[in-house]
Order: structure tokens, then C-alpha cells, then sequence
């Protein structure tokens, strides 16, 4: 970076002898000046063998001269006007005057000739373009390698500020955490064992324990009483939900077969359906929601074993807040941990000056840019600005 740095500062010094503050002037017209040469070395190659060619194309080649010729005339104008807005010197005026008299004289080898210290300063600012683009590109990657560094360095501070981990704090959400997935599986097997019970018994548990407050499918009296009774009627009265439901997705011919009524199994088994499925999809539902107190406490009546286990959810409950932010703070911290694991702040601090000495460099570069702004604006600014003019 630092021979780029050199070899910038040395070609623009060049361009500034060459051109002053505001060389973006002088090489939009040694541009201009090399486009029109290499189009009037073009029309003098084609130029004898036009004259032996069709009428028309000869017509077409005639206008391509002509309106060479009138950008000769645009150009020697632009002279006069970039001198008088002291863009370029007098001398540079003079010497382009000339190559343009040259060139109307039908002399473009001479013309190209003379027009040689023109001709250098283009390279010279393409090349000054090139140095700009790949210090852009390493200022860009110094930078993603400096956030990088930052972002390690602020962890690490970040670690060292960190108290000491409440470890009981933590083992008490654990805790909660592993009561949660049990009582979670308790819930589980309570619905499994309502979807397979004889749904008659199950309609009566349901009225008795008001499970609708629960979220359990709701179904009203009458309904459950017709039901009911039709399935006595063709002994499927030990039938569950989950049976019905299968039920309810066989032919008819079938339950003829069985001996069942069809219209009473439309009635009953078909028009039920949905809510056989309510009930065999119960265990994805809002049924029994463990978050629910209530919830909970009916678990607890079903299940002596889950009542120790309720209680001590309560119990950690009073703590839960504290002892969640604690674990993940816990968690935090392990993963900042692995992820740092092996690092150094010692060789971070030392990789990140290295990175400012870089800069530094860069910072240099920067600053004669901003010179060049105030003087009338950037090399590539000037050029591109003089030539979407043109």
C-alpha cells in the first residue's frame, strides 16, 4: 500500500505541474484531443479506398469528414473558452491550437507527434485512476478486518466486566426447564388416554370436569345424548373418538355389511366428524395449556405423581424471572467463551495498531484529495464531470 501511496502522490504531482489544481481540466481535453486524432488517422486510412466505392457510400463517408471537421471547430473554441476560465495555460492553448491546425492541414503522423506530452498525461491519469480503485478496495478491506477486530475486543472487554454466574440461579432454571418437558409429556399421555376412551365415558368426563374450560371441543346435550344412544343402538357404545373418527372415513356399503343403520350413520358418524377430529388432534391444540394454572392443577388431580412435580414448578416459579435472566446470561457468556476460545487481547491490540499504521497511509492519501476538492474537486470527479459535459 505504501509504494501505491508513493507512486499516487508522484503522479499527481506530475498532473499538478502539468495542469495545476485543476489538472481534471486539461485531461478531458487531451481525451478529446486523442479521440479526434484517432478518428481523422481513421478517415485517412479509409480514404482511398472510399474513392473507389459506390455513390452512396462515398456520400456517407463525405458527411463523416464534414462533421470531423466541425469537431475540430468545437474543439478549437473549447481551447479559447478553457484558457479564458483559466483551466488550462497559455501555452498548453498554443500547443493544441497547433495540433489542430495539423490536422486541418492533413497531417495527423505530425499531428500525433506533437501531441505526445497530451497523449502521456492520459496514461498518466488512467493510471492515477487505477492506484484510487485498488486503495479503495484495500481501505475497504482494512476496515472489515478492523470491525472485525473491534467486535472481538469489545467481547472480550465485554467478558472481563461479567460478574461471577449464580450457578444455583441457573440449576433452578434447568430445573424448570426439564419439570416443563415432563409436565409436557404428562399432558400427552392424558389426552392420548382421552382420545382412546369409549366416547360415551368420555362426554360424561368431560361435562363433569369441565374440561371446555380447558379448551376441550364443546358439544351440547342433545348432540351428545343422540349420539350416545346411537352408538348403544349398534353396539359401538365402547367405541373411542379415535375410533369413530376411523369409522367415519369407511364406505357405506361397509357399515351395511356391519349391519349398521345408514341414516343414523350419516347423522351421527358423518356429520360428527369434525368433531372427532377436534379430539384426535387435541394434543396440537390449546388443550390443557401447561402456562395455565388451572390447567396444571387439573393435571395434578389426575396424577399423584404429578402433584410433587406441579408443586415444584409453583415453587421455582417465584424465582423464574431472576433465574431465566441468569441462564441466559450464563448461556451468553459460554458462547462468547467458545467462540473467543484461544484468543488474545494482547495480539488483538497489537493487530488493530498495526491496521491504524495502514491507515495512516490511506489517511495521507485522503487528505490531498481534500485539497484537490477545495481547489475545484477530485481527479475523477473532474473527469467524469468533463466528459457526461461533452
Amino acid at each position: 500500500m505504501g509504494k501505491l501511496a508513493s507512486e499516487r502522490a508522484r503522479i499527481e504531482a506530475e498532473l499538478v505541474a502539468a495542469g495545476g489544481g485543476e489538472y481534471g481540466f486539461l485531461l478531458g481535453m487531451c481525451g478529446d484531443l486523442s479521440d479526434i486524432i484517432k478518428d481523422i488517422d481513421e478517415i485517412a486510412r479509409k480514404k482511398s479506398e472510399k474513392e473507389r466505392a459506390a455513390f452512396e457510400t462515398k456520400v456517407k463517408f463525405s458527411r463523416k469528414v464534414r462533421r470531423k471537421a466541425k469537431d475540430l471547430g468545437r474543439f478549437e473554441k473549447e481551447i479559447v473558452q478553457q484558457f479564458e476560465e483559466k483551466h488550462i495555460t497559455l501555452d498548453h492553448g498554443r500547443k493544441m491550437a497547433e495540433i489542430v491546425k495539423l490536422l486541418k492541414s492533413g497531417k495527423p503522423e505530425k499531428a500525433r507527434h506533437d501531441a505526445a506530452e497530451f497523449l502521456g498525461l492520459i496514461g498518466k491519469g488512467e493510471r492515477l485512476n487505477e492506484i484510487d480503485e485498488e486503495i479503495s478496495r484495500q481501505k475497504s478491506h482494512l476496515e472489515k478486518k478492523k470491525r472485525f477486530l473491534l467486535a472481538q475486543i469489545s467481547d472480550l472487554e465485554w467478558l472481563e466486566a461479567q460478574q461471577e454466574i449464580d450457578e444455583k440461579k441457573v440449576q433452578r432454571h434447568e430445573e424448570t426447564i426439564e419439570i416443563r418437558m415432563k409436565i409436557g409429556d404428562m399432558r400427552a399421555e392424558h389426552i392420548r388416554s382421552l382420545k382412546f376412551m369409549p366416547f360415551a365415558e368420555l362426554i360424561k368426563k368431560a361435562k363433569s370436569e369441565s374440561l371446555e374450560g380447558f379448551g376441550f371441543p364443546s358439544i351440547d346435550k342433545n348432540n351428545a345424548e343422540s349420539l350416545i344412544a346411537f352408538l348403544k343402538k349398534s353396539g359401538l357404545d365402547g367405541k373411542s373418538a379415535a375410533g369413530l373418527l376411523e369409522m367415519s372415513g369407511q364406505s357405506e356399503q361397509k357399515m351395511r355389511h356391519l349391519g349398521i343403520d345408514l341414516p343414523g350413520f350419516r347423522q351421527e358418524i358423518l356429520g360428527r366428524k369434525p368433531l372427532f377430529s377436534m379430539i384426535d388432534s387435541m394434543h396440537a391444540s390449546d388443550f390443557l395449556p401447561i402456562e395455565s394454572n388451572e390447567a396444571l392443577a387439573y393435571l395434578s388431580s389426575q396424577d399423584g405423581h404429578a402433584r410433587g412435580i406441579v408443586a415444584r414448578l409453583q415453587e421455582l416459579g417465584k424465582t423464574a424471572q431472576e433465574d431465566e435472566g441468569e441462564w441466559e446470561r450464563n448461556q451468553a457468556i459460554q458462547a462468547k467463551r467458545k467462540k473467543l476460545a484461544g484468543t488474545e487481547k494482547t495480539l488483538l491490540m497489537r493487530s488493530l495498531e498495526e491496521l491504524k499504521e495502514l491507515e495512516g497511509v490511506l489517511v495521507g492519501k485522503e487528505g490531498s484529495d481534500s485539497k484537490e476538492k477545495k481547489s475545484g474537486g477530485s481527479l475523477i470527479g473532474s473527469i467524469l464531470g468533463f466528459f457526461k459535459g461533452r
